[in-house]
């Protein structure tokens, strides 16, 4: 099962996410801002990530940035 990452700050963008990943067979996790969604790099592998580009805390283009110091290599799809 391929395992997805939601970072966006819209609540309802990532539930409707999730539902419809979810639904489709696949693992979907969210994060509100890039700051969780580092942590959850840090912690789990995912195959896929949906990044938000602006974002409070820190912005998706920010977090791309800092991904490149983890050891995770997902797939990127910028969202705006």
């Amino acid at each position: 099962m391929k395992k997805i990452l939601v970072v966006d700050d819209d609540q309802a963008t990532r539930l409707v996410l999730r539902k419809v990943l979810t639904s489709a067979g696949f693992s979907a996790s969210v994060a509100k801002d890039g700051v969780d969604g580092l942590k959850a790099l840090k912690t789990n592998r995912y195959d896929l990530l949906l990044l938000d580009v602006w974002m409070p805390r820190m912005t998706g283009l920010e977090l791309l940035t800092k991904l490149r110091a983890t050891k995770a290599r997902p797939r990127v799809v910028i969202m705006t």
